[in-house]
């Protein structure tokens, strides 16, 4: 039985309940299994336990908040159901290396240097190229606001009002298959889509 529509209805849950109380328990339930099942398959599809999860999508979310709005420290905390600031700022830390004050500070002013500059969002992501059948069609380029790990996304979008039937691009990235050569591999990531007509994929090959 193929568990990943299940752990991707789980996803989507979580990413629009992050506010909300969430636990190991409560995504069971929403899933329909035991709280040991469930642990067991969602640590095998995503790769780290359901607490985990949740706390590094609350910890990129934050991030997003110290750098785009005024909240105070201790107020995200609260939203994003930590128990003190305290515990907010060590788990802040151990994904950013920084406290969120200080990354507050830090990255504000990088912002604010990126946007002064007009950095262009669609220069071509390091190591990745834009290709498919139309792909003078498509943009391509960095997300900072909206991610699920790190500061920062990539993004892949339609610039013509109807798209021809059939067309489609794709950000690519190559590497040397010489070192995997008879070897089992696992790709995993996330997406999000937006006025999808068509459809979108991941894969490797």
């Amino acid at each position: 039985m193929s568990y990943s529509p299940i752990i991707q209805e789980s996803i989507a849950y979580i990413e629009t309940h992050l506010p909300e109380e969430l636990s190991l328990e409560s995504m069971a339930k929403f899933a329909g299994f035991s709280k040991y099942h469930y642990h067991r398959i969602f640590q095998q599809e995503v790769g780290v336990s359901v607490s985990e999860y949740i706390r590094f999508r609350r910890i990129a979310n934050s991030s997003n908040m110290l750098l785009f709005t005024d909240e105070r420290i201790i107020d995200i905390a609260i939203y994003y159901h930590f128990e003190s600031q305290e515990s907010f700022t060590r788990s802040f830390k151990k994904y950013y290396q920084l406290p969120p004050g200080q990354y507050r500070k830090i990255m504000g002013k990088l912002t604010m240097q990126r946007e002064e500059m007009k950095m262009k969002n669609e220069q071509l992501l390091k190591g990745w190229q834009l290709s498919g059948s139309h792909p003078f069609n498509y943009q391509m380029g960095i997300d900072r606001e909206t991610f699920h790990q790190g500061r920062a996304s990539g993004f892949l979008k339609s610039v013509t009002v109807v798209p021809t039937e059939g067309e489609f691009a794709t950000m690519m990235q190559q590497f040397k298959a010489d070192k995997y050569m008879g070897k089992r591999l696992k790709l995993s990531g996330f997406i999000k889509t937006k006025a999808v007509s068509g459809f979108c994929g991941f894969w490797m090959r």
